[in-house]
């Protein structure tokens, strides 16, 4: 690539909005991690990451550089020059200084050339009496191993007076661990990047103009938990519609659906490999589930592998038990695979809601079990006295559950559901007396 060709977009902080919520618990932590030597923000697509690190380095009275790395930056030499040419926009001098070292690879080494980068970095740092932070944003565009290997390089070598921030969906492959034993390096995580209640609220009062009721916000949080980007695209579609859509089911309020499912296509499902969008759509069925389950529906014996991948790449799981057993999707991802699959293949996802069915059933949870009965239309679980207990103790718990919460009336729709559903006639005869 040659050196007089660069996107300046690319090595410019992006611009931050004066509406726009200040993190001040987050751009607090971000304060403290910065006087070590590298700070991680992982999480998925659309968790802030960006905004986050942009309002963080604007805000700061210290220098920085920014590169924002995408899918073509995966060439050696085409990496360290943009990453040359953004320090080059704090430190003018350098640019002329280390790209012909670059250009003269291999007769000079990546190495010397990043030495002297170093020692021009060093030298700022001296001069300025102050830290340069250096970010490289979307870093999980990058797969090429000699990229993370020059890195590690690079952060071994940081000097003082100059700190790395590393954003990615994914984590990065650079050997951090030795840095966070020795308390210098950070990770901020998707569990502390997600929106609380009060930032959901100033969001879209202070950014959307929207007054929300506490019930309002309470529901927005339950659809949400706090996926910024799901929160942004929600709260746009609400500014011109009346607030009571909220009433209408997750994800579809105001017109948002439209809106939040090509995001999630566009910047989730479009990026996977086939094998891993086929994994996520059909254990969508599912609310909860473990490796045997995700065996079960996809017909593969690589459930711990792939949900290990998952998790690896920050793809919307959520644990539900310290030993990472269980799992469930975050409540809009799942509905919208749910929808995909639908929409994709009907028969297979009622297929698929039976074999979840039969699967929960063997493991004795049975209100999973009929869950997935209704879901998939079915008329039973399966064969056999074990399939027969499960339905009846589900739908005998149901309906007195129903019976005590709503009266007659709803306890006689709970068993006929039930006997629609399974044709069990003890659910049926069960109603009688509340009628």
């Amino acid at each position: 690539m040659p050196s007089d060709i660069i996107l300046r977009t690319k090595i410019r902080i992006p611009p931050v909005r004066r509406d726009g919520v200040v993190r001040t618990r987050l751009l607090d932590r971000m304060e403290l991690a910065v006087r070590g030597r590298l700070t991680l923000l992982v999480a998925p697509a659309g968790f802030g990451k960006t905004t986050l690190l942009a309002q963080f380095l604007t805000e700061r009275a210290c220098p920085a550089a920014w590169l924002s790395l995408d899918d073509t930056d995966n060439d050696p030499a085409k990496f360290w020059r943009y990453l040359i040419r953004s320090i080059g926009a704090v430190i003018a001098e350098l640019p002329q200084r280390a790209l012909p070292l670059l250009d003269a690879y291999p007769n000079v080494s990546r190495e010397t050339m990043m030495d002297m980068l170093l020692l021009e970095i060093d030298d700022f740092s001296a001069r300025a009496g102050q830290r340069l932070a250096i970010a490289l944003d979307d870093y999980h565009a990058v797969h090429e191993a000699r990229i993370h290997d020059s890195l590690a390089y690079f952060i071994d070598h940081l000097p003082e007076g100059a700190h790395l921030i590393l954003a990615s969906r994914t984590q990065p492959p650079v050997k951090a661990a030795k840095w966070r034993a020795r308390g210098q390096s950070t990770e901020i995580a998707g569990g502390e990047l997600t929106f609380t209640a009060e930032e959901t609220r100033r969001f879209c009062e202070h950014t959307a103009k929207l007054s929300l009721t506490a019930e309002q916000l309470d529901r927005i949080m339950a659809w949400t938990e706090g996926w910024a980007a799901i929160v942004q695209l929600l709260s746009v579609s609400l500014e011109s519609n009346d607030l009571r859509t909220l009433d209408r089911p997750a994800g579809q309020a105001a017109g948002g659906h439209d809106n939040i499912m090509a995001y999630l296509t566009e910047e989730v499902l479009n990026r996977l490999p086939g094998e891993l969008r086929r994994f996520l759509l059909d254990t969508s069925v599912a609310e909860r589930f473990d490796a045997s389950i995700c065996d079960a529906l996809t017909g593969r014996d690589d459930g711990v592998r792939m949900l290990g991948e998952l998790r690896s790449r920050n793809l919307f799981l959520v644990p539900l038990d310290d030993g990472g057993v269980w799992f469930r999707y975050h409540h809009i991802f799942r509905d919208m695979l749910k929808e995909l699959l639908l929409g994709e293949d009907p028969a297979r996802a009622r297929r698929l809601s039976r074999v979840a069915a039969l699967r929960f059933s063997e493991l004795g949870l049975h209100d999973e079990a009929m869950e997935q009965v209704i879901q998939g239309g079915q008329r039973r679980i399966g064969s056999g006295p074990a399939a027969a207990s499960s339905l009846r103790r589900a739908w005998t718990r149901r309906i007195f559950d129903a019976a005590a919460l709503d009266g007659r009336h709803l306890a006689f729709v709970a068993a006929s559901r039930a006997a629609s559903a399974s044709r069990v006639r003890a659910c049926r005869h069960r109603a009688i007396p509340c009628c």
